[in-house]
């Protein structure tokens, strides 16, 4: 993300005062509005001198090229002048809390701004003081001969030596938040508290490494409620104590622009703001003729009362704060399975459909030859010969022969099984267990236009085994038949479908997608 969009959706009108005879009032009608007097060094007015009032996530942009831009959030700075009086007048402000900053000549101001302070119907005074500077250093990576230092809730921006030194001047007496971030804005590579005395040069030495237990949210630009009912399908209650639950962003729910471009500054709390765990299982964003979308599984611990779920994003240069597979850890086996995974089909009712309800009923699967080239022992009009009872697989599986008069001619079984095409990146694995003999091969596909698939090619035992595979493991999308490659196929799922090839044979049971569940396909 190059730059914050703002959505600063509420303005936040505050009621301070009804007096209109405050002891060096400007004759500006202050009725239900807050009046700040600035004054100078020399404690005489601060006539018309410009505050502006930024958020506290504000931080001056930067651009791909690393040359300094103009941060152009919408609404997020506040330019107000002072009267002759040196009184400012606000009857409105787009954000709960920020920072004022106003630069006269050699002397200025730079303060902590709230709403709820703004609501005490009192007249402020803000005292001008010599400006001040610091000087400090940045850890550069290595083959990095720069980088960038911000300031939250200024415009000002530095760009440091090749040894990482900087100079920030020109600042107010006030405590401060700064960062050091690379070129590119994707990491901070470190990060202080400073505090500016007037009149002074201050050295801070070394920034320290960011860390995400020192991150502090209001830093975000953007947040959203999201009640934990809305998070769980009817098919997942009741929720165990300990659960993972999902959220899943689209184009029609979330604007990408306003994240990273890898998505790593997605933050989840609690309605309390305790910071929840979770796993981005996958962030698409940027890949051109492909929807946005990206999901995130939040693990919910059973000792706490989560009611809602708190979203936040819009910050430059975050730290990765998605966890591994430790959301999933110490759950029971069975929970997993039931909320993280989907049996396709598994031939228990000597039907060929799909083993769970998709929410209007099962989907049909189909079994036919490829064409009047091969034939099919049962045949697709004798369906249910297919359906064997297994004793070392303890249950039913479906078996079936191929023969076939030219080579390369292939039977199958598969299904539609989205009726739009739905995402599936978030798989983790897909398994099924299988015998016989020959070529087998298994299939994700687009129906939709443009079509395309993605395929995993293997051979059968004479012994029942275990075939279990990663997206990693499919054919190299090369446009052979149609053969596209997984990171086309993954963003629209609509079939799969599973074939043997030539003079085969084979049993089949339990084909199961690992990673999802069935919501993945609504």
């Amino acid at each position: 993300m190059k730059r914050l969009l703002a959505s600063l959706s509420c303005v936040l009108l505050f009621a301070c005062s009804s007096d209109k005879n405050l002891a060096g009032a400007s004759t500006v009608e202050t009725e239900n509005a807050c009046i700040i007097n600035v004054v100078n060094i020399n404690s005489k007015p601060a006539a018309n001198v410009v505050a502006r009032i930024r958020p506290l996530w504000y931080v001056e942009g930067v651009s791909s090229n690393s040359a300094v831009t103009q941060n152009n959030i919408q609404d997020a700075t506040l330019e107000v002048a002072a009267d002759s009086l040196g009184n400012i007048v606000m009857d409105s402000i787009n954000f709960d809390k920020g920072y004022i900053e106003i630069i006269d000549g050699n002397s200025g101001v730079f303060q902590a701004i709230a709403s709820s302070d703004l609501k005490k119907n009192k007249l402020t005074t803000m005292q001008m003081e010599e400006l001040g500077s610091v000087t400090g250093k940045a850890a550069l990576p290595e083959g990095t001969d720069y980088a960038w230092v911000q300031i939250y809730g200024t415009d000002k921006i530095v760009k440091t030596n090749k040894d990482g030194e900087f100079t920030l001047d020109s600042l107010p007496p006030a405590s401060y938040q700064i960062r050091a971030i690379l070129p590119d804005e994707q990491a901070t590579i470190g990060e202080a508290s400073i505090t500016i005395s007037a009149g002074e040069k201050s050295d801070i030495q070394a920034l320290a490494k960011p860390t995400l237990e020192n991150e502090q949210l209001e830093q975000w630009a953007h947040v959203r409620t999201i009640p934990l009912d809305s998070t769980i399908s009817d098919w997942m209650k009741p929720i165990a104590e300990t659960t993972v639950v999902f959220v899943r962003l689209n184009e029609t729910n979330f604007d990408f622009s306003e994240a990273m471009d890898n998505g790593n500054d997605i933050r989840f709390t609690d309605q309390s703001g305790n910071r929840l765990a979770f796993k981005r299982a996958f962030w698409n964003s940027t890949t051109p003729d492909t929807p946005q979308s990206a999901e995130f599984q939040i693990r919910i611990d059973g000792s706490s009362s989560v009611e809602n779920l708190e979203m936040y994003w819009g910050k430059t240069a975050a730290l990765d704060a998605s966890a591994s597979n430790d959301i999933w850890a110490s759950l029971p086996d069975s929970l997993v399975k039931a909320i993280h995974s989907i049996t396709l089909i598994d031939f228990e009712n000597q039907k060929l459909e799909s083993a769970f309800d998709y929410g209007d009923g099962p989907r049909e699967w189909y079994f036919h030859p490829q064409d009047t080239n091969v034939t099919t022992t049962p045949s697709s009009e004798n369906i249910q010969d297919a359906f064997e009872s297994s004793k070392e697989r303890g249950g039913y599986v479906f078996h079936w022969k191929s023969t076939s008069k030219t080579r390369g001619k292939w039977s199958m079984i598969g299904s539609r099984v989205s009726r739009v095409p739905s995402s599936l990146e978030g798989i983790d694995s897909i398994a099924f267990y299988a015998k016989g003999k020959g070529e087998l091969g298994f299939a994700v596909e687009v129906l939709n236009e443009p079509t395309g698939k993605t395929k995993y090619v293997d051979y059968l035992d004479s012994t029942w085994k275990r075939f279990c595979f990663t997206p990693s493991d499919f054919v190299e999308g090369d446009g052979e038949f149609g053969n596209m490659g997984w990171d086309f196929v993954k963003p629209r799922v609509t079939t799969f479908t599973i074939w043997i090839v030539d003079e085969s044979e084979m049993w089949i049971d339990d084909v199961i997608l690992y990673g999802v569940n069935r919501d993945n396909f609504n």
